[in-house]
């Protein structure tokens, strides 16, 4: 099954790209879904963004990249699932409050839940996680933070790629 979908990890020299990667102690700041559209022409990114989640050009998404994997599944399940979050807003108090929780929990082990998180607006890796549980085909996450089951409110970049990195089975 070749649907050409990589999951891919930037690197930001921002401000707020450095902060994400200090907190979550990675490498990575972005992520994002890079697909190939025979209609649209070319390779394109579906992505959470600070104007919210789109899809554009994958040019115009692939800068700093750090890593990226191809999918192995099928991605038709995610796609569908993630399709409605198109064109909301992105979760600025989601990431502030992700922020937080993920300070929480590098702390004190604690998993907090996020009392106002909206489940219409997105970030980055909240929406890769979305599209992965929506895959019948793929396993749940199995780390302290996610036993069985995303946590939405605290998933970070490195949470997706530790991800993809432990199922090779589905990630190249």
């Amino acid at each position: 099954m070749d649907h050409n979908v990589k999951i891919v990890f930037t690197a930001s020299h921002t401000p707020g790209g450095k902060i994400i990667r200090w907190l979550t102690k990675s490498d990575k700041s972005h992520v994002f879904a890079q697909y190939t559209s025979s209609l649209w022409g070319g390779e394109w990114a579906a992505e959470a963004m600070v104007k919210g989640v789109v899809k554009r050009p994958a040019e115009k998404a692939r800068h700093h990249v750090v890593k990226e994997y191809q999918c192995l599944f099928d991605p038709k399940p995610g796609f569908h699932a993630i399709r409605r979050y198109f064109g909301e807003s992105f979760a600025f108090e989601g990431v502030l409050i992700a922020g937080w929780l993920i300070l929480v929990w590098r702390l004190f082990k604690k998993k907090v839940k996020s009392p106002i998180h909206s489940v219409k607006s997105q970030f980055c890796s909240e929406l890769i996680a979305r599209f992965f549980d929506a895959s019948p085909e793929l396993p749940k996450p199995m780390t302290n933070k996610h036993k069985g089951k995303w946590n939405f409110d605290i998933v970070s970049p490195e949470d997706i790629d530790e991800f993809c990195a432990a199922d090779l089975k589905h990630f190249r």
